[in-house]
């Protein structure tokens, strides 16, 4: 996935393959340009219905198709779309699941096996320069003479699975310890068919799903409809405040700010536009919101979901404020009152979290969780990189 074009289920799909496993160990790979399906089956004149849900994506026109499928951050929703539109546009494979992985993941993995050469078109792709080496092979001068970004992907997968054959244990522990680590950035999302494998991962919370939970939540899901590259010059930046009350009512008043500050060719529209999904809690009351075009609301995941959109340009900043109350979210029992806040991260996706939490004033203990700071007891705070779902949660007593 490409994320520096920035869809629900984490970037935009542009190649595609199918992996081999043997005794759980990658024994083959074969990637593609996921153009090669789709415009084959456009050729067709055959059209597959985008699901009402996704109205929203105007990108696609004539029909949806493959590379398009990913418009939902729930993982196992898209892996099904991805599935079924490959499956309806002719696709052969039986397939056992679904894995999609970032760029970032694939940079991480080359600091660990080192610069990777690609004989038949003259490169070393190392950590540093892979994005760079993407764009120029996507939609530089490298996919003008010849040097298609398939070819590009599908060469550096064979080379690259080829290092890793070659790797000394100590360095295959290494690339095991990341992909543990990139389930839970979801720079690796992973779906299995099977019910039992998928459980596991289900309960093990790494199966990038949009989580239950029993209190606050929490998650910003931005889908990029410019058809640019701009998500890599984008900062984001969430800032949310919490106030409970004494019967465990909150109030939430955050502020989203996406800067576009970093000057570089985003390959296509010098306007980003950016259709945004905000999920809460079932019940949640909205009583303010400015920064963004209101596009309606609507119930998903056993979720409240707020959609609006945006635009901007080169040097700008646009800055959406939600407020909006929840019932009843901190819990009471013997031991005093609880609150736990879910925050989760959309897959490709690069945030700075600010969070305040201000308890009522009659709080005499408390017992923090997840990273939060306590100051003079009534208020706590965390301030740090969003980089995967993260559980926070404050007990007090009054």
């Amino acid at each position: 996935m490409q994320t520096f074009q920035l869809r629900p289920g984490g970037g935009l799909i542009k190649d595609y393959g199918f992996a081999t496993f043997i005794g759980g160990r990658l024994s083959a790979a074969h990637i593609t340009d996921v153009n090669l399906l789709d415009t084959r089956f456009i050729a067709t004149g055959q059209t597959l219905p985008l699901p009402s849900a996704y109205r929203w994506f105007d990108l696609a026109s004539s029909s949806w198709t493959f590379r398009d499928s990913n418009l939902d951050a729930d993982f196992p929703t898209a892996a099904g779309y991805a599935e079924r539109n490959y499956s309806s546009e002719g696709g052969k494979v039986a397939l056992q699941g679904v894995i999609a992985i970032t760029p970032q993941l694939i940079e991480r993995a080359l600091e660990i096996t080192g610069p990777i050469n690609v004989p038949e078109l003259h490169e070393t792709v190392t950590a540093g320069n892979l994005l760079d080496r993407i764009h120029y092979y996507e939609l530089g001068p490298g996919s003008k003479h010849g040097s298609t970004s398939s070819t590009f992907t599908e060469l550096l997968a064979q080379d690259f699975l080829t290092r890793v054959h070659q790797l000394p244990s100590s360095v295959s522990l290494k690339l095991l310890q990341l992909v543990g680590s990139s389930l839970r950035t979801k720079d690796l999302q992973i779906y299995f068919n099977a019910s039992p494998a998928e459980n596991l991962l289900q309960l093990n919370h790494v199966d990038a799903a949009i989580q239950t939970s029993l209190g606050d939540n929490f998650l910003v899901v931005d889908a990029n409809i410019a058809a640019d590259n701009a998500n890599q010059f984008i900062t984001s930046t969430l800032d949310d405040r919490v106030t409970i009350d004494g019967s465990g009512n909150a109030t939430h008043h955050a502020t989203i700010r996406y800067a576009w500050l970093k000057n570089g060719d985003v390959y296509g529209s010098p306007l980003y536009r950016d259709y945004v999904r905000i999920y809460v809690p079932p019940g949640s009351s909205l009583q303010e919101q400015q920064g963004w075009q209101p596009l309606g609301t609507s119930q998903a995941f056993d979720r409240e979901v707020w959609a609006g959109s945006f635009t901007l340009a080169y040097g700008q900043t646009d800055t959406i404020t939600l407020t909006w109350t929840e019932k009843g979210i901190a819990k009471k029992d013997a031991a005093g009152w609880h609150y736990q806040y879910l925050i989760q991260r959309q897959a490709g996706t690069q945030w700075m979290l600010n969070v305040q939490v201000t308890l009522p004033s009659c709080v005499v203990r408390t017992q923090t969780s997840g990273g939060l700071i306590s100051h003079n007891g009534q208020i706590t705070t965390l301030t740090r990189s969003l980089t995967g779902d993260m559980n926070l949660g404050v007990d007090y007593s009054c």
